[in-house]
C-alpha cells in the first residue's frame, strides 16, 4: 500500500533532496483533493501528493501503460524519470530501493 511505500520515500526524499523530485500521485478515482490533503495532514509525506481530475487520470494512465509494458500501473508504484529527456530510469512496484535508486541516477 502506499503507507507501506511511503517511509522508505520520505527516507529517499530527504536523501536525495536538491537532486530528486518526489512527488506522490494518487490514481485511485475515489481519491480527490479532499482525501489527498487529508492523508498528507495526517501522515506528513516527504514530498508533496497530488490527486487528479477524471480527464487528467484518464490522460495520465494512457501515458504510463506503456512504462508498464501495457497494463495499469501495479499500486503502489514508482517510476523514475529523467527530466530533461522523459526517459524512464526506473519501473519499481511500491517504493524503490536505496540501491535501485542510485542505480538508476547513474544511468543519466
Amino acid at each position: 500500500s502506499c503507507k507501506k511505500a511511503q517511509p522508505r520515500l520520505d527516507e529517499l526524499a530527504a536523501k536525495y533532496a536538491g537532486r530528486v523530485d518526489f512527488v506522490g500521485v494518487t490514481l485511485d478515482e475515489k481519491d480527490d483533493a479532499a482525501v489527498v490533503t487529508g492523508y498528507a495532514k495526517l501522515h506528513k509525506p516527504g514530498y508533496p501528493l497530488l490527486s487528479m481530475s477524471a480527464e487528467s487520470r484518464t490522460a495520465f494512465l494512457g501515458e504510463v501503460k506503456p512504462w508498464f509494458r501495457g497494463g495499469p500501473p501495479p499500486l503502489p508504484s514508482a517510476l523514475v524519470v529523467d527530466r530533461p529527456t522523459g526517459r524512464v530510469l526506473l519501473r519499481a512496484i511500491g517504493a524503490p530501493t536505496v540501491s535501485e535508486l542510485e542505480a538508476a541516477l547513474a544511468v543519466r
